[in-house]
């Protein structure tokens, strides 16, 4: 603390319990997304290869 009494930049004071449970539950379902994003893309990868081997003729899996 400076003189005034507060806190310099870049200090950051300890978070009660129940905060950081929120904070976690937050990170927890950011990260359960992205991981339904990922195979969700990965779906749409595999039918787009899929059809442009139709369209082609060819096998486009890698």
């Amino acid at each position: 603390m400076d003189e005034g009494g507060q806190v310099g930049p870049g200090h950051v004071w300890p978070q009660p319990p129940h905060q950081i449970q929120l904070n976690l539950n937050e990170y927890v379902a950011a990260l359960i997304a992205l991981k339904q994003k990922i195979i969700d893309t990965d779906h749409l990868l595999t039918e787009y290869q899929q059809k442009c081997g139709d369209i082609l003729g060819v096998s486009l899996y890698l």
